[in-house]
């Protein structure tokens, strides 16, 4: 569940359906600046004595949206929901105003998990590029971080770099448990600086699993994300990666085991479908191509626009 502010003083129309709906109105794509967010486990978060999460003024729109990611999957009807988010205000305001920051993978198909595996890494980038032109002058400083994904989440890590160099990572946990998405107040605010990385990496189980799993809003899908919660605000709200699609294409269309011809009309799920993937050393090759394909960066400010498109080479 998160809690979207909308930006500028133009109107928002009146909507109640799905996210990915054809009738969503276009206004709403400028209410993208994440003010809550809330997952299974979570409980409330105090911000520290010097940040707090602007609300109001007279530049403030006053138009917020909620969306609410629902699992329902016995189909039941008839269900009442009443969720929401409860916000304390003052009006001492803090030194700085605090920010919410999402980093990780897109939520993309071309970010694949085969069947069957106990251990499978996804990263997502924020790369140094973004962060130069995302970030304030003097960086800023995170003080609390949840870390997301669905059911076959096992493991989820922040590291941070500064000029190719690993420092302590920002936040990590090696006995991750998607009913226990706790937002955690970091022991001390971490610095982040412009030019500096944060690659967040999933660990996933899919031991069990018979097909793929594909990355995706569907709770049969996965996840992989970090909230990052920081001051001062700034205006980067995400900061994601997914890898590039022609490449993908290429290492798909050379792999297809069916005898199906599907390269001209193929979606990638199909792609990824049509490989045979009890060849035990497909899923290695997969996770070789993940490391050194080139990801596309999204670079995103609060109005849901890109800041810039960056191509990361990750060989180089």
């Amino acid at each position: 569940m998160e809690i979207f502010l909308c930006v500028g003083s133009d109107p928002v129309p009146p909507f109640n359906g799905p996210c990915n709906s054809e009738q969503k109105p276009m206004g709403l794509r400028q209410c993208r600046n994440v003010i809550g967010a809330w997952a299974m486990g979570a409980t409330g978060l105090t911000l520290p004595k010097m940040a707090g999460i602007p609300i109001g003024g007279p530049d403030s729109s006053r138009n917020v949206v909620i969306e609410i990611h629902y699992n329902n999957p016995d189909k039941l009807v008839g269900e009442i929901d009443n969720s929401g988010i409860r916000f304390y205000v003052t009006a001492n305001l803090r030194p700085h105003d605090a920010g919410i920051m999402e980093l990780g993978l897109v939520y993309s198909s071309r970010n694949a998990i085969p069947p069957g595996q106990s251990e499978f890494n996804l990263r997502g980038y924020c790369d140094s590029s973004c962060t130069s032109l995302g970030l304030p002058s003097k960086g800023i400083f995170v003080f609390a971080s949840q870390l997301h994904t669905h059911g076959t989440g096992k493991r989820v890590v922040t590291y941070h770099l500064r000029n190719g160099r690993r420092l302590p990572d920002l936040n990590r946990d090696d006995h991750y448990y998607p009913h226990f998405q706790e937002i955690r107040l970091l022991p001390q605010p971490v610095h982040v600086k412009r030019g500096d990385a944060l690659v967040t990496q999933c660990t996933y189980d899919t031991s069990v699993s018979h097909q793929v799993t594909f990355g995706g809003l569907d709770h049969s899908n996965e996840m992989c994300l970090n909230y990052i919660f920081y001051y001062p605000q700034s205006k980067l709200e995400l900061c994601k990666s997914e890898v590039s699609q022609p490449e993908l294409d290429e290492f798909l269309l050379n792999h297809i085991t069916s005898g199906e011809d599907i390269t001209n009309v193929a979606t990638v799920e199909d792609k990824f479908e049509a490989i045979d993937w009890k060849r035990h050393y497909m899923a290695d090759t997969l996770s070789k191509f993940y490391s050194q394909a080139t990801v596309e960066m999204h670079c995103n400010s609060s109005g849901g626009t890109r800041i810039f498109v960056s191509h990361l080479n990750l060989i180089a």
